[in-house]
């Protein structure tokens, strides 16, 4: 079943919000993106409801996008280059790992991720973070065959792990250096 979904903008002074109205969604939630786009997304479809949560929020919304816009330049071109390093090298690298360990996998993402490295789903959709480009290359072969060993394990269990250890030596101390 798909969720039906309204699109439309509505401005707020000097400000264009991105409103998503979804009457599945409980609550509302405003997010502010890496691009400076806002969106809020709600269950509403009063738009002075929208107008006064965003009024409400608009400290909040001003202070995120400062924070986006102060982010230093150096870390952006990092983090581009290390998008384009990583979709030059790790779909190669998957590619090696998954022939090694006679696994197939559906698909490949590769995405700027905060707080994990990869990550791997019952449908056999591996999601790789671009800034595994920072790491050594053991360190990256460990998660890719982590994430593939999702695969065949969709746990942490002693079976899994046991797999990893057939093809990344010393593999529990790899993913301590990691973390």
């Amino acid at each position: 079943m798909q969720t039906k979904q309204t699109l439309s903008f509505i401005d707020l002074d000097d400000l264009s919000v991105e409103l998503r109205i979804n009457k599945r969604l409980k609550h509302s939630y405003i997010s502010v993106s890496k691009d400076l786009r806002v969106v809020l997304k709600t269950p509403s479809q009063s738009r002075s409801f929208a107008l006064d949560l965003l009024s409400s929020r608009r400290k909040w919304i001003d202070k995120k996008l400062a924070e986006l816009r102060s982010k230093p330049p150096r870390r952006r071109r990092c983090d581009e280059l290390n998008l384009s390093e990583a979709r030059e090298y790790l779909p190669h690298r998957l590619d090696h790992f998954a022939q090694v360990m006679d696994l197939e996998y559906s698909k490949l993402n590769i995405k700027l991720l905060k707080s994990r490295w990869g990550s791997c789903n019952s449908r056999g959709e591996i999601v790789l973070n671009a800034r595994l480009m920072e790491l050594k290359t053991t360190q990256i072969d460990y998660v890719i065959v982590h994430e593939l060993a999702h695969l065949v394990h969709m746990n942490h269990s002693k079976e899994f792990h046991a797999l990893i250890s057939r093809f990344i030596e010393d593999h529990r101390s790899v993913a301590r250096s990691i973390r």
